[in-house]
C-alpha cells in the first residue's frame, strides 16, 4: 500500500495464483532456478497442485514464465510462536525457470538502512485502505470500469463466459476485461450487534415453529 509503479525490471519477482480464489494475491521471489520464497501464511492452507506461479513479468496475469508447484515447505517453527517471526515458505516449481534469481542480502545490514519492497498492491495510503476497513467477509462482488457491481455469474455472462466450473481462466478473463473483485465487509464493531439480531430472528422462528407444533399435537385425537 502506498507504493508506485515499478521503475525497473525485477525478473525474480513471482506472482502466485490459486484457481477459484479471485481475491488471492501473493508475491514471491525466485531464489533458485526451481524454488521461490514467499510468506507461509499465503500457502499454508493450499495443496501444491492448487497454486500456479508467474515469474519475470510486472503483469501478474500475463507474460513471464508460468509454472506449477510441486512441493510446499513451511518453516519448521511457523505457527509455533510468533507467526511473523517464521512466516516463510519455499515452493518447489514443477520445472526450472530460466531467469536470474534474486541476490540474497548479506547478513548484518544496519538498522535504518533504506530498502525497497517489491510486489503487487494498491497505490494508496492507509486512510483509503487501512484499519478502518477491518471486519468480516459477507460476500464478493465484481466491479467494472464504470463502478457497477455484479455477482460472479452475471459478471461472467457479461463477458461471454460460462459460470459452470469457474476456475483460473474465468477469473483471468474478468480481470482483463476490467473487473475487480471487491470484498463486502461488515465493520468489526458491529459484529456482536449482527450476531444478536441473527440470534433473535432464529429464536423467534423457533418459537413460532414450536407453537405451531404444540397446537397440532393438541388437536390430534388420542
Amino acid at each position: 500500500m502506498g507504493g508506485g509503479p515499478a521503475d525497473e525490471p525485477y525478473p525474480f519477482m513471482t506472482s502466485l495464483r490459486v484457481p477459484g480464489e479471485p481475491g488471492f494475491q501473493c508475491g514471491a521471489a525466485l531464489v533458485d532456478e526451481q524454488w521461490v520464497l514467499t510468506a507461509a501464511q499465503c500457502v499454508d492452507s493450499f495443496q501444491p497442485g492448487w497454486i500456479t506461479t508467474r515469474t519475470g513479468s510486472a503483469d501478474r496475469l500475463d507474460g513471464g514464465e508460468e509454472r506449477g508447484v510441486a512441493e510446499i515447505v513451511l518453516h519448521p517453527r511457523y505457527g509455533q510462536d510468533s507467526a511473523a517471526r517464521h512466516d516463510f515458505a519455499l515452493l518447489k516449481l514443477d520445472r526450472p525457470v530460466e531467469l536470474p534469481a534474486v541476490p540474497i542480502a548479506a547478513p548484518g545490514v544496519p538498522a535504518g538502512k533504506d530498502t525497497r519492497l517489491v510486489g503487487w498492491g494498491r497505490e494508496c495510503g492507509e486512510a483509503e485502505y487501512g484499519a478502518d476497513t477491518a471486519g468480516w467477509l459477507t460476500g464478493i462482488v465484481y466491479v467494472d470500469r464504470s463502478g457497477a457491481e455484479y455477482g460472479i455469474s452475471e459478471a461472467l455472462s457479461r463477458i461471454g463466459q460460462s459460470s459452470q466450473g469457474v476456475g483460473t481462466e474465468q477469473f483471468t478473463q474478468l480481470e482483463r476485461a476490467g473487473y475487480t473483485a471487491q470484498y463486502l465487509l461488515q465493520p468489526a464493531d458491529r459484529f456482536w450487534t449482527f450476531q444478536f439480531i441473527e440470534a433473535g430472528i432464529f429464536l423467534a422462528l423457533a418459537a413460532v415453529c414450536a407453537g405451531a407444533t404444540y397446537r397440532l399435537l393438541r388437536r390430534r385425537p388420542v
